[in-house]
């Protein structure tokens, strides 16, 4: 799938797969904005219907909990400001050759 409009896009997504594009995050915050179009009825479909490739049975993941290490945030924070103005090389270029 592509097209101009990702908010169009994950809207016919969530047609495809059936589910409630009021659960998904990103849709309610484009949706609060006013971005995007999440009218299907607005939206140009080329190629197959939703019909067509609906999906019958997508089992939707659990979401993974996020986690944060102080220390491995801090020894990052370290090593980049290392890299950049003592070694005077940015991330990128510290990365490029490991």
């Amino acid at each position: 799938m592509g097209g101009k409009d990702c908010v169009a896009i994950d809207r016919i997504l969530c047609e495809i797969l059936k589910l409630d594009p009021h659960k998904i995050p990103t849709l309610r915050a484009a949706e609060e904005m006013n971005v995007g179009c999440q009218d299907s009825s607005k939206i140009s479909i080329v190629g197959s219907s939703i019909q067509e490739v609906q999906v019958q049975d997508f089992i939707k993941a659990e979401p993974l909990p996020i986690r944060f290490e102080f220390s491995h945030g801090i020894r990052n924070i370290i090593k980049n400001l290392y890299e950049r103005y003592i070694r005077g090389k940015t991330a990128y270029e510290a990365m490029a050759f490991q």
